[in-house]
């Protein structure tokens, strides 16, 4: 489901963990968190590391004391803000670190000019769990409409 909504009236949210604004010298916590929390292969994770520090992108990570166990990343141009890599460890859900770091992602992308945030979270399914819906729907955004997802084709089949 895609979602959208607009860089104003921003939500709060409470967390006991520490919400920053990282660069490249967190890059490989980026793609570690990232990695662990989607259980994307070791081969990825340089990729998604590498985002930090890039003209355009804002990183985000959620600190348990000196250990980054939340992520997310906003990609803004011009008006438009893009919010993904919503990641958390296992061991620290349940903690509000990503209502934490959608408001801490919408209030950095506000700050540079971007008037709409939008972001992306598979459909709503009674199959399937939903926290990530609804913490998207708790911070402001609309549904827009339902997209394509494409998988690659199973090399071994």
């Amino acid at each position: 489901m895609k979602f959208s909504r607009g860089c104003d009236d921003l939500p709060a949210s409470q967390t006991e963990l520490d919400i920053r604004v990282v660069d490249a010298m967190h890059g490989r916590a980026f793609g570690r968190v990232v990695g662990e929390a989607f259980g994307l292969p070791e081969t990825v994770r340089p990729w998604i590391a590498a985002l930090a520090g890039r003209p355009g992108w804002i990183i985000v990570l959620a600190f348990d004391g000196d250990e980054p166990v939340a992520a997310g990343a906003t990609y803004i141009r011009g008006e438009y803000a893009w919010l993904g890599f919503g990641g958390t460890l296992a061991a620290h859900r349940r903690r509000g670190a990503q209502n934490a770091l959608l408001a801490r992602r919408l209030q950095e992308a506000a700050a540079r000019g971007a008037r709409v945030a939008v972001t992306e979270t598979g459909e709503r399914r009674p199959d399937l769990p939903d926290k990530s819906y609804r913490n998207i729907l708790r911070a402001g955004f609309k549904e827009c409409y339902l997209r394509q997802n494409y998988l690659s084709p199973d090399p071994g089949a």
